[in-house]
């Protein structure tokens, strides 16, 4: 339905390129872009922006060139279109063989109210979704949510609604999980 109403912009395109590592071939190989507005971003360091960057970095991979054979590529995930509204989901989760589980990630993300994509697209935070408890199978969720209004935060959790002033309140830094910005 979305894509009949061509005034909205929900979703964004990631294109993923891959290049060969052979100097001489340096063929390069664009997967078709997929249309996203949830990208999910590995943990890689104490800011969203740590998080963005690592997701968007050139990785080496293994894959044969089909034009000259070569076994080793790199791979770039960039931007095509940017959506009106973008969610980013941290991977707070990871298996773990040595436990037998699903254990959560509890390191301290800087969340910013404002983001620049690589194109220069501006995003302001409307919202986040936090997860509160020890694993993935077991916990609580929360919304905090921004009101453009009264420019201040608001936390939704069940039927309770108070005004948090701002993100760094009740720890939300260690909780947050999906992070929601809208262009301006």
């Amino acid at each position: 339905m979305l894509h009949d109403h061509s005034d909205i912009n929900l979703f964004g395109q990631i294109q993923e390129t891959i290049f060969c590592r052979n100097a001489e071939c340096n063929a390069d190989d664009a997967v078709p872009p997929n249309e996203v507005n949830i990208v999910v971003l590995p943990l890689a360091g104490p800011t969203l922006l740590m998080c963005l960057n690592e997701y968007l970095a050139v990785r080496e991979i293994e894959r044969n060139c089909p034009n000259c054979g070569n076994p080793t590529a790199s791979q770039v995930a960039s931007f095509n279109v940017d959506p009106e509204t973008i969610i980013f989901q941290l991977r707070r989760f990871r298996y773990s063989t040595e436990h037998n589980a699903t254990i959560k990630i509890h390191d301290e993300i800087d969340v910013p109210t404002r983001i620049n994509l690589p194109s220069g697209a501006l995003y302001q935070i409307v919202g986040t979704i936090n997860h509160y408890g020890p694993s993935a199978n077991s916990g609580h969720y929360t919304t905090a949510i921004y009101n453009k209004t009264k420019n201040n935060y608001y936390l939704c959790d069940d039927e309770t609604i108070f005004e948090i002033g701002s993100l760094e309140a009740d720890d939300l830094q260690r909780k947050v999980y999906l992070i929601i910005y809208q262009r301006q």
